[in-house]
């Protein structure tokens, strides 16, 4: 018994006590939902988590927070909130347990869950896919105004997924998922005003409209962003020309697999190529070698173009290029490169086939140092033979000397084994065990000592001489 006969407090219940203060009090809600939650409350554990989420979405460590409180909370009895949970699983990227506490709220009729559940059914993977589940909690979830219902609900209609095909009916869904803010539609749609497709008539200032709603959002759609590029690249409906950030975007979408983009960084490639410019002009009417030199020197990628051409036009006479004549040569690659334009393949391939050639020669003759100078503004290639003799030649440089270096240098080899057009060149077999084996040892350098680096070096060494002897035995040679 307390003072005067009266019980001690129940700590639980004095933490529900502060959460109900929580919702009260304004500017001191997180104080006292903390409070609550040191007393033990449930509810107080339930309520911190949704504040973490309504204003801490973006901090990982936050919603890590509130997905224990909320477990927490559910595991001392506390009524489950699948919606707020599902929430924050997907945030957390813990897909599975997002699905299902998603399906439990999609029953429940809460239109997010039902998106998200219909997703599920969409895309298949962690449910059976079904196009016709997912039409129905699409439609459910756009009953609700839910935005990303629109989108996904008119890409069925637009591809004839589960319903027959229907572009009206996908381009009324788009736009009204666009006008609440939905990325799929607005990428849809941008997609169709650039190209006058999907019932839409081509239209650059629509394309641009659209795409600059869904581009700069954090997570930009796809298509947002192929759109803005080639408008940015062409500086077409009023978007202004920025050549520089329409080739960045093309190449964050082709890294991220967007196949589109390949074609988009063809056409800009061949458009930058070939576009005029003062320099080259001026070098072209003064007509001397002299003056195309300077207007390369200007950055000019024609100019530059030019003397590319030069160079495989005396390869092809069999002239031999001389060290210097090489690396001048290679200039002017790196300066199309610099300024996003790729030369035409038969024009910097004889160049490139040249360097790894007289590149090899140098490393079979130890002269390590000057194979990496020659071949190193070769690394902006995919040029397997140069790739060879960067890796080679970076690996006896820098060898087991400095394992902070081994990352480059399994890179180097990573790139040369991971060339498709390598097992192409004519000493194939040689060079990848050469690779094979540097990269071994640069690996061993990495998590190892010098000492287990160097018996790995000998243990590989040992077992490809092996390899290739028994090889030599069975083909009879």
């Amino acid at each position: 018994m307390g003072l005067f006969g009266l019980g001690k407090k129940d700590p639980a219940a004095e933490g529900d006590r502060w959460y109900e203060k929580s919702l009260r009090s304004g500017d001191r809600e997180l104080e006292y939902l903390h409070k609550s939650v040191s007393l033990g409350s449930k509810k107080g554990m339930m309520g911190l988590a949704r504040f973490y989420l309504k204003y801490a979405a973006d901090d990982a460590e936050k919603m890590q927070q509130a997905a224990s409180l909320m477990e927490r909370a559910e595991a001392a009895g506390a009524p489950p909130d699948d919606v707020t949970l599902g929430h924050i699983y997907d945030i957390l990227g813990r897909k599975e347990d997002a699905a299902a506490r998603c399906r439990r709220g999609a029953a429940q009729g809460d239109g997010w869950c039902q998106y998200m559940t219909g997703r599920n059914y969409d895309a298949g993977g962690l449910f059976e896919e079904d196009a016709d589940k997912a039409r129905a909690l699409y439609e459910k979830a756009a009953e609700q105004n839910v935005a990303g219902a629109f989108g996904a609900l008119g890409a069925l209609y637009r591809e004839g997924r589960g319903v027959k095909k229907d572009e009206k009916r996908a381009h009324s869904l788009f736009s009204a998922g666009a006008q609440l803010g939905d990325l799929t539609a607005c990428g849809y749609l941008a997609w169709d005003y650039l190209h006058g497709t999907g019932g839409c008539r081509q239209s650059d200032e629509k394309a641009a409209q659209y795409a600059q709603k869904g581009v700069w959002k954090r997570g930009g759609e796809n298509r947002c962003r192929y759109v803005m590029a080639v408008l940015r690249c062409e500086g077409r409906g009023g978007v202004q020309e920025n050549y520089a950030d329409g080739w960045g975007m093309f190449r964050e979408l082709d890294w991220a697999g967007f196949e589109p983009a390949k074609a988009g960084l063809e056409a800009c490639a061949r458009r930058r190529l070939t576009r005029p410019d003062k320099y080259y002009r001026k070098a072209k009417a003064a007509g001397t070698r002299e003056s195309m030199a300077e207007a390369a020197a200007e950055d000019s990628i024609m100019a530059n173009l030019y003397f590319l051409q030069e160079s495989a036009d005396r390869l092809a006479a069999g002239e031999a290029l001389t060290d210097d004549e090489l690396r001048s040569y290679l200039k002017n690659y790196t300066r199309c490169y610099g300024n996003f334009a790729h030369p035409p393949r038969e024009v910097l391939y004889p160049l490139l086939d040249a360097i790894a050639a007289r590149g090899k020669e140098l490393l079979e003759a130890k002269s390590y140092q000057w194979a990496w100078d020659l071949a190193y503004d070769t690394r902006f290639s995919d040029h397997a033979g140069c790739q060879f003799v960067l890796a080679w030649a970076f690996f006896a440089i820098e060898g087991l000397r400095d394992p902070n270096q081994a990352d480059e240098g399994i890179a180097y080899c990573r790139k040369f084994l991971d060339n498709p057009e390598a097992p192409q060149l004519a000493d194939y077999e040689e060079m990848r065990k050469r690779i094979n084996l540097n990269l071994s040892i640069m690996e061993i350098q990495k998590y190892g000592s010098e000492k287990k680096a160097r018996e790995y070096r000998d243990k590989v060494r040992h077992k490809l001489n092996e390899r290739h002897q028994r090889s030599l035995e069975i083909h009879g040679e």
